[in-house]
């Protein structure tokens, strides 16, 4: 089974590296967080192929040492296991040429851009693989035939169900169990980190959405709640990493789309955002933070489709949508999001 908050922790230990993606000032600013970026993501990689039991013990071994498995043969190996999707292979190659260049002085706005996808693709992987620890025991089992069993002659037309059924039933009883254990521990922890943030208590708030991540990985409120704490803590890759993931469970998601615009608002990007809100509109046309959000980005964008989206909005709505210079600041998540 992956730990995914091990495999994923240099990425974590790395954050103020891949926030300076996105705020750098000078080119020297970026090499470095390139340079350090690409170091999380080679050691998260390594980690990645040392957790998977299924990896034969040479290639576990050898996972830490760029001499015995230097990176070409690192990727092989984690495409042949499924560890890693074709997408996030070529862009860790891109981003190692790139880390390469900067260390010599040639650095390109473009590459963080590379360095921030391969962040967020590796976090993806990373949490699919850790979301089917059992489909990955039950193939092994098959694999191996250890789920067969003897021929045995019929003493009784009124026989008893073969072990393998009694076995398998236990098996889901204890999944079952476990699921709702992670489950509850994760509401708990939401609840916990949702009080904190009302409170302005982000560093605790952080701690408990985090805890919840890592029992819980699909944890669509906690994904949206790091990813406001980091916009507002100006950790704007950090909270992209945070928003991407919530995309990969939810991509239609009106809350998260939403999300996204105030994140890329925040970057000073209007023109995009609103294509976030636009999204989110048509996800959830009732929401009116919806609406005053698109407005205020096409205004900031000087785009001339303000009055056609107010004509286009809800008459309870309209009023306010004409009324609204700036929109109002982003209210709390609702406590089960979409």
């Amino acid at each position: 089974m992956i730990d995914s908050s091990r495999v994923l922790r240099p990425l974590s230990e790395a954050g103020d590296a891949t926030d300076r993606l996105v705020t750098y000032e000078r080119p020297a600013e970026l090499a470095e967080a390139l340079e350090a970026t690409w170091s999380a993501v080679e050691r998260s990689l390594r980690l990645l192929l040392r957790s998977h039991t299924a990896v034969a013990e040479s290639e576990r071994l050898g996972a830490f040492s760029p001499e015995e498995m230097p990176l070409p043969r690192l990727v092989e190996a984690l495409r042949k296991h499924n560890l890693v999707s074709m997408e996030l292979a070529g862009r860790v190659h891109e981003l190692a040429q790139a880390a390469q260049r900067a260390a010599s002085g040639d650095v390109r706005a473009s590459d963080a851009d590379v360095a921030r996808q391969a962040v967020m693709d590796l976090r993806r992987d990373v949490m699919t693989a850790a979301d089917s620890p059992i489909q990955e025991v039950a193939h092994r089992a098959v694999e191996t035939g250890a789920v067969e069993e003897p021929v045995q002659a019929v003493r009784s037309p009124r026989r008893r169900p073969p072990l393998i059924l009694g076995l398998i039933g236990l098996i889901l009883l204890a999944v079952a169990g476990t699921l709702v254990y992670f489950f509850f521990r994760g509401g708990s922890e939401d609840a916990a980190g949702m009080a904190a943030f009302q409170e302005q208590r982000l560093g605790v708030a952080e701690e408990k959405f985090r805890q919840s991540l890592d029992r819980k990985p699909d944890d669509l409120l906690a994904l949206l709640y790091l990813g406001r704490i980091y916009r507002r803590q100006g950790r704007l890759a950090s909270a992209d990493s945070m928003l991407g993931m919530a995309m990969h469970y939810a991509p239609e998601d009106p809350d998260v789309r939403r999300e996204r615009g105030h994140l890329l608002m925040a970057a000073g990007q209007p023109s995009k955002a609103a294509i976030e809100y636009d999204a989110a509109i048509r996800a959830d046309p009732s929401e009116k933070l919806n609406w005053l959000a698109l407005v205020q980005a096409l205004r900031a964008a000087n785009d001339p489709r303000v009055e056609d989206v107010i004509q286009r909005a809800p008459a309870d709505v309209q009023a306010a949508l004409r009324s609204s210079v700036v929109a109002p600041a982003p209210g709390p998540l609702p406590a089960n999001p979409r």
